[in-house]
């Protein structure tokens, strides 16, 4: 679990951003090497996840907050299989919001989780999230549906589990980012 001191300097950098914006009642950008330039991506995570789920980070901030990890580079077998349907993302960055934390949470939480192959995940789970990016075992992508953009599901086995973690591609926004959706973990599944 990440020292309360990350999640102080989550809490301090968004309280400064508010600062320097005040008419921006939108999204605040927050990013991981303006943070703690020397935390684990992992950590970085967690204490975001924290920040919101403990101490209700939007409701304090009275805006939403976006955490831009600027120093994980996106992964050359998810720049690969973007490719395969005409996606570029080989400059894009990754992203987690507070909003997709709560959804997560929301659907594979503690309590909310109705899939029986899943364990419910929990805010240690996404000190994950960042390795699962880095160095997936398997990316499939999800063209657009319902409306909502095409994703990448990154997958991979960590510990026993199978970690799935759901990005949204955001192509046709002025965001340079590849964002969080959602996370869960498989029990004892393959790829």
């Amino acid at each position: 679990t990440p020292s309360s001191k990350i999640v102080d300097s989550i809490i301090d950098a968004a309280k400064l951003e508010r600062r320097r914006d005040p008419e921006n009642r939108k999204r605040m950008t927050l990013r991981s090497a303006d943070i703690a330039p020397d935390t684990d991506p992992g950590d970085l995570a967690v204490a975001f996840a924290e920040a919101q789920r403990g101490r209700n980070l939007l409701r304090e901030l009275d805006r939403h907050a976006v955490l831009e990890f600027t120093d994980t580079p996106v992964s050359a077998l998810a720049i690969k299989k973007a490719a395969e349907f005409r996606k570029d993302i080989a400059n894009k960055h990754y992203s987690i919001d507070i909003d997709r934390i709560n959804h997560a949470f929301n659907s594979h939480g503690p309590g909310n989780e109705t899939d029986e192959k899943n364990e419910p995940i929990s805010v240690e789970d996404f000190a994950m999230v960042p390795d699962v990016l880095q160095d997936p075992d398997k990316v499939v992508f999800h063209n657009e549906y319902e409306g909502k953009g095409a994703s990448l599901e990154y997958r991979r086995r960590i510990n026993g589990w199978l970690v799935v973690v759901e990005m949204i591609t955001s192509e046709g926004s002025e965001l340079n980012e590849i964002q969080f959706r959602t996370m869960w973990k498989e029990i004892g599944k393959g790829h």
